[in-house]
């Protein structure tokens, strides 16, 4: 009888194996955690034929913004937390029922863009007091963009003026601001996000390029980030997290990370034919994500730290995610626990990623002998895991063979798991 035939249920199947990698766990502490992602969708507003929704970011607790398209084909902001329905934001008075959510801090306030009865307008918004345009700077049309904001709701864009798109910065104490460019009087310049500590980051004109990433403070001014390596310039400063990292592109199209001790280094490409690596999202840790593009116009998200360079997102979806979620073509944000939000090829809803470690049935990070007792555990009653370990997926993390269902047939792999070196 062919032992891989045995009910894989049965305790009598896989207690034995279990037992021994017991004892042989006691000594192994098995090899570098393995981190996958299980691909939920997060859904749309009802839409006449479907409709869609796109993500944009994403804070730490779970909330996100970004737009979908509502029944009468407009599209809208959203906000959206775990196990809600997305809540659509509407548009500023007078508007043409159009709006984008960009940014979401961790207050769950959201920035972005609406049309309203002057033209496009940046707005900030609140459970409290709804949506609220931020106005204009002084120009031939009243068309602004809130691009990127922090926790003390000071939001950063891009209004267009006489001379082209200026950068602005919105307080409550002082409303709307020009910020300075690298050139005087310099055009076609946008603030794309903004730290706690008032440290600004975008792209603009300068006197050597026609785009170069800057960042700018009120103590220090603006200051271009320079050169990425000794020919490649940087040309798009696009995220800043709390340790004054950027997420940054350079002239040859490929990604970078500032550090204003280290300074840039390099992404590189992804295997194949890629044309450009586009950053979008950055968290504390020094993990961006985003998109790359090949020279067939294939679109793939991938994430990238200096531990592990840049991987292909797509590889690292875990065996039980829905067929639909497996396929992604960028990334567009990234929080403090991993959590991504993203965008698919092969669904039309906003997609969030969730990581998980293969093995880790504690979930305490790590996979060694620790893990064996809530392995066994999650094997006999999944529901008394759940209620011993809340929130720790076991029926995710204990799909070791990677066939899509966790049963008695992940044991042989558990066990090999545990004795990598």
């Amino acid at each position: 009888m062919n032992p891989r035939r045995r009910n894989p249920t049965r305790r009598g199947y896989w207690a034995p194996t279990l037992v021994g990698a017991l004892c042989f766990g006691l000594f192994a502490l098995g090899g570098e955690p393995r981190t996958l992602y299980r691909a939920q969708g997060m859904g749309k507003f009802p839409a006449v034929y479907g409709g869609d929704s796109l993500p944009e970011a994403i804070n730490d607790a779970g909330e996100a913004t970004g737009d979908s398209l509502n029944w009468d084909f407009h599209l809208h902001a959203f906000y959206w937390r775990p196990g809600e329905q997305m809540r659509d934001l509407g548009d500023l008075p007078g508007g043409r029922s159009s709006s984008h959510g960009y940014d979401i801090n961790e207050l769950g306030h959201i920035c972005g863009t609406s049309s309203s009865s002057q033209g496009g307008e940046a707005f900030l918004w609140t459970p409290e007091a709804g949506m609220i345009g931020l106005g204009d700077l002084p120009g031939e049309s009243f068309s602004s963009r809130g691009l990127g904001m922090n926790d003390n709701d000071d939001v950063v864009g891009y209004s267009q003026t006489f001379g082209g798109e200026r950068p602005f910065l919105w307080t409550e104490a002082h409303g709307m601001e020009m910020l300075p460019t690298l050139t005087v009087g310099g055009t076609n310049t946008s603030a794309w996000a903004i730290n706690n500590k008032g440290e600004v980051v975008g792209t603009g004109e300068s006197e050597r390029a026609l785009m170069e990433g800057f960042i700018w403070d009120r103590e220090n001014g603006i200051r271009p980030l320079g050169f990425a390596s000794k020919n490649q310039l940087i040309i798009g400063a696009i995220a800043i997290n709390e340790h004054s990292q950027v997420a940054c592109q350079t002239s040859d199209l490929q990604g970078c990370l500032w550090d204003p001790v280290e300074g840039p280094t390099l992404t590189g490409f992804l295997p194949g034919n890629h044309q450009r690596i586009v950053p979008y999202g950055l968290n504390d840790h020094g993990v961006m994500v985003g998109g790359g593009q090949t020279d067939l116009d294939v679109f793939i998200a991938f994430i990238w730290d200096k531990q592990h360079g840049l991987r292909n997102l797509s590889e690292l979806i875990d065996a039980g995610t829905h067929p639909d979620y497996r396929r992604l073509g960028s990334a567009r944000d990234i929080n403090n626990n991993g959590w991504i939000v993203a965008r698919g090829y092969d669904a039309d809803d906003a997609i969030l990623l969730t990581p998980f470690v293969l093995g880790d049935m504690n979930c305490d990070g790590s996979v060694n002998v620790f893990d064996i007792e809530p392995f066994v555990l999650a094997l006999i009653d999944l529901e008394a895991h759940a209620a011993a370990y809340p929130g720790c997926h076991a029926d995710w993390a204990g799909d070791i063979n990677q066939d899509g269902s966790f049963n008695g047939f992940d044991v042989d792999a558990f066990v090999e798991l545990l004795a990598e070196p």
